[in-house]
């Protein structure tokens, strides 16, 4: 009966609809079991029985393995400003109904965006008191915040309008009995550059982080807790947990457990808050969920969080402030989550976006790389496949002959650059090669020690080297450190001036009167 319905499971390879439930498998393999060995042998009515079982086990187990499955379901999705795209959606999660969430995708490098953190202060404020009056346009929440022997602090660093937060009223004062001190992570943005930071748990642990098959090898200072940022820093925003570590979507085996061993809250379903970065640097990602029964909306945990940042394709995301201080605001449409108190929580400090239409140029976009001693792509490499073979701006050098290496190829004045001709040599016939007896005149009487001087009038060992038969001899020369073998053309022998001498005295003698 099985076969005749062409449903049959591999027992072996578990094959299912659902690849990632278990159960699904086992009742595959409970089927495939009756459908070949039970059924067949039963009588009629036993059969029709075990079908409808069998369909209904089938709706029970696909519809809760359904319900098991994260997804989410997109409702609106518009361009409310050139650059900046504004979603809403619901996240459909596997025992609660769902919970209403907000993405606002941010194009850095769109005409007139930039990025925006609140100046040092003192006390907190709303983030619709903050935007507005400061000529934001998009707004949500902070880093985490409390008040600490009468003074309120962030938890982690900040930077506004190129102002740093002051010790006394940020994560760099509070102290180490604090248990939040120095746990932070931060996206912060300069002229031209998007950057970012790793969490304290993330760079204490990144020995096991790799060993697990995360990749650790950017962002700012990778390896120091808690770094002082690049010197020209604008706008700066902390947070933490980690939730998508350099492009991979940071799991636990127990989202419900000590999933996130540097906050103990990441465990429960509230409203959070997330910011995130892509790959590229180029895209901003503010996302805000509701919850606590807001709109229908129970919140979401670490996990669900981390996993929404991974749908949205960032490449590095951290958790901020959630709870009561979960908000998004716009200009022209105010607050477009609920927030769980039911109105605007005040909170320390806020990021958001400016976003002016004044044709100004992007303030934080990353570029293409050049070779300018910079990281304009914003990958955490300066130059990065932009320096010729020798690592330096420009062409590469040409190889001379120095006993260097110029060209970086590995090989040293190769390509016969060290084989060059002395063009200051004149030229030589071949059949010009003196002998012995070309330099003097056999007639004319000499004297001995003028005639025979070997040294000026041959030299055996040039004369017969077979290396000037062609009228070009390798010679040694040394210049400027450089020990090269050049080639010269040989000179024409020419008589001895001496010679010259002697002949004119002995002619005067024979032309002499008697006297």
């Amino acid at each position: 009966m099985g076969r005749n319905l062409g449903w049959r499971f591999d027992r072996d390879q578990g094959r299912d609809l659902l690849t990632e439930k278990p159960r699904v498998r086992e009742f595959a393999i409970l089927v495939d079991v009756m459908w070949s060995d039970i059924i067949p042998k039963a009588s009629r009515h036993v059969q029709r029985s075990a079908l409808s079982c069998a369909l209904l086990v089938v709706c029970v187990i696909f519809s809760t393995g359904a319900s098991a499955q994260r997804s989410i379901s997109w409702r609106t999705d518009e361009s409310v400003h050139g650059g900046v795209r504004l979603r809403t959606a619901r996240f459909n999660q596997s025992t609660t109904s769902g919970s209403e969430f907000y993405v606002a995708s941010i194009n850095l490098c769109a005409s007139g965006i930039a990025m925006a953190v609140t100046a040092p202060r003192t006390s907190p404020i709303r983030t619709s008191g903050w935007a507005d009056p400061g000529g934001i346009f998009l707004a949500i929440n902070g880093d985490f915040y409390e008040r600490i022997g009468g003074s309120w602090y962030v938890y982690g660093d900040a930077y506004g309008n190129g102002l740093r937060w002051p010790a006394g009223h940020s994560g760099l004062g509070i102290g180490s009995w604090h248990w939040a001190s120095q746990n932070y992570g931060w996206i912060a943005v300069g002229p031209g550059w998007v950057n970012f930071t790793h969490t304290e748990y993330i760079k204490q642990n990144r020995a096991a982080f790799i060993a697990a098959g995360y990749t650790l090898d950017q962002g700012w200072q990778p390896t120091t807790v808690a770094p002082t940022p690049p010197t020209d820093t604008y706008n700066l925003i902390s947070g933490f947990s980690e939730l998508v570590i350099e492009g991979r979507v940071y799991t636990c085996p127990d989202p419900m457990g000590s999933c996130f061993p540097d906050r103990a809250d990441m465990s429960s379903r509230v409203p959070r808050t997330a910011i995130g970065i892509s790959r590229d640097r180029r895209t901003l990602s503010f996302v805000v969920v509701d919850g606590r029964g807001r709109r229908s909306s129970a919140g979401v945990n670490g996990q669900e969080l981390a996993w929404l940042m991974g749908q949205l394709e960032t490449w590095e995301a951290l958790n901020l402030d959630g709870g009561g201080s979960s908000t998004m605001w716009m200009r022209g449409r105010g607050i477009i989550n609920s927030p769980s108190d039911g109105s605007e929580r005040s909170v320390l400090d806020h990021v958001g976006i400016f976003a002016a239409t004044d044709g100004t140029a992007p303030a934080n976009c990353c570029g293409d790389e050049i070779c300018n001693g910079r990281d304009d792509d914003c990958d955490g490499v300066v130059d990065n496949g932009v320096t010729n073979a020798c690592g330096s701006c420009g062409p590469t050098p040409a190889e001379t002959c120095n006993g260097l290496d110029d060209n970086c190829d590995g090989v040293v004045d190769e390509g016969g650059v060290c084989d060059v001709l002395d063009a200051s040599a004149p030229p030589m016939d071949a059949g010009a090669s003196a002998d012995a007896g070309a330099s003097t005149d056999a007639s004319a009487p000499t004297d001995a020690s003028a005639s025979t001087d070997a040294s000026a009038s041959t030299d055996a060992s040039a004369s017969t080297d077979a290396s000037a038969r062609d009228g070009r001899v390798p010679v040694d020369i040394s210049s400027g450190g450089c020990s090269c073998r050049v080639t010269r053309r040989s000179p024409k022998l020419q008589p001895p001036i001496s010679l010259f001498i002697l002949l004119a005295l002995l002619w005067r003698r024979r032309t002499r009167p008697a006297t």
